[in-house]
């Protein structure tokens, strides 16, 4: 690790350590590795960090790492040890001393960012007219004593903006003693001196006339279409004289040919003459192609093919993972055989799962990263329900971050023969432990 000093977010949790063995120098996959935090400054100079309560103790203390991939070690720690302009020695070791040795890495809290990326704030890559436009608007925005931001036209994004904040107290008041002084009267006497719009509102007035009055008109008599129509003609609005001559020729069209063209008698005219009920008519009988009549006709064709169709013909096997399981942990907790604790999932839709290998796995919902993993056993196999169980200790369990359904798992079993099945499939609730 690199001697030079390294800042540290005040409220990182996550630190990680690649681990190489000395003696081949391979990546270490496998065995104990331990996290290790040491202040140099402060309160706490001299102390370790000791993450199973989170206090600073004397003597240099084991913090339980996770292997991730290809040697990549990690530790969630509990709470945040690291605090802003502290100095602090961190490092990690493998239990059997079979690591190839490091300096360790000095780090520094701090409390903010160094410096702010104008990409990082807008999430893409910067696109300018000119080159340092939008480093200039950050300045010029927020780098006064009273940052202060107008909504109105000053925020256009314009290089002649304007930078006055507009009189919308005395628009408004304005606007409203106008409106105030119309009332009832007619627009054309409205007061609108004190608009700059005076002239607009006037020609509008103008326009419009003198508001409708209800006790200027009188409803209509509505007692027969032909009223209306003197109303209508007498009132100077058009002649309706040929609606009512297109609605006597639809009136002569239902009553013509007998009366049996739009009327209930036209069923009887129908292929078959069957009465009054067309479903009785024979099909295709007389009924041209293409006619519904026609396309009725093909239904016996169809169910008699369909009836050779046998009840016995293929069955459709799909089996499925048991979804929506929830799996609740107290980080921290064993959950053991021995106990009655480990948990077990059975089912009677499983493959036979005589000498099958079983492996739960939990990965962070955010990151994808595997936060637990535990092999498990067949405790029931054969016909019928079968059960699988799955141990999870302490170590496994006092690294997982708390939360309601913070991580999903499933629980796959690899059968004699080498074919993968998933069995079951669901989240994780880790409930905080309060006894430390």
């Amino acid at each position: 690790m690199a001697s030079d000093i390294h800042s540290v977010l005040v409220g990182e949790t996550w630190r990680k350590a690649g681990m190489v063995a000395k003696a081949s120098g391979s990546a270490i996959t496998s065995g104990t590795v331990n996290y290790y935090l040491k202040a140099l400054t402060g309160a706490n100079a001299g102390k370790w960090w000791k993450n199973s309560d989170q206090t600073w103790d004397a003597a240099e203390t084991d913090n339980a790492m996770t292997h991730q991939a290809d040697g990549s070690w990690t530790i969630n720690l509990a709470a945040t040890p690291f605090a802003d302009a502290i100095l602090y020695l961190e490092y990690a070791k493998e239990s059997g001393d079979l690591h190839v040795a490091g300096e360790g890495r000095l780090l520094r809290g701090k409390a903010v960012l160094d410096s702010v990326s104008l990409g990082a704030i807008l999430g893409t890559a910067l696109t300018e007219t000119s080159a340092g436009y939008l480093a200039a608007a950050f300045k010029k925005l927020f780098d006064v004593a009273t940052p202060l931001l107008v909504a109105s036209d000053a925020m256009r994004g314009t290089d002649g903006a304007n930078t006055v904040v507009p009189d919308a107290a005395g628009t408004g008041a304005a606007v409203v003693a106008a409106l105030e002084a119309y009332g009832d009267a007619a627009w054309s006497t409205a007061d609108v001196s004190a608009l700059a719009l005076e002239s607009s509102i006037t020609a509008l007035a103008a326009a419009v006339g003198t508001p409708l009055q209800a006790s200027a008109y009188t409803a209509p008599a509505n007692a027969t279409v032909t009223a209306i129509h003197d109303l209508v003609k007498a009132a100077g609005a058009g002649d309706v004289a040929a609606i009512l001559a297109a609605a006597a020729r639809v009136a002569a069209l239902v009553e013509d040919s007998g009366g049996d063209r739009f009327t209930a008698k036209a069923l009887e005219a129908a292929p078959g003459g069957v009465g009054s009920d067309p479903l009785l008519a024979e099909v295709p009988g007389s009924y041209a192609a293409g006619s519904a009549g026609a396309a009725l006709g093909l239904v016996p064709g169809i169910k008699a093919k369909t009836d050779l169709l046998g009840v016995a013909g293929v069955t459709v096997v799909s089996p499925t993972a048991s979804g929506g399981q929830l799996l609740t942990i107290v980080r921290g907790d064993d959950y053991l055989a021995a106990d009655g604790r480990a948990p077990a999932w059975s089912s009677d839709d499983w493959p036979d799962l005589t000498a099958a290998a079983v492996q739960l796995t939990a990965r962070d919902k955010t990151s994808g990263d595997v936060a637990l993993s535990a092999a498990g056993e067949v405790t029931v196999a054969g016909a019928g329900d079968q059960t699988v169980r799955v141990e999870l200790p302490t170590a496994a369990t006092s690294v997982l971050r708390v939360g309601a359904q913070r991580y999903v798992f499933d629980v796959e079993a690899t059968l004699a023969g080498g074919s993968v099945v998933t069995l079951v499939m669901g989240t994780v609730n880790v409930l905080e432990d309060q006894t430390r």
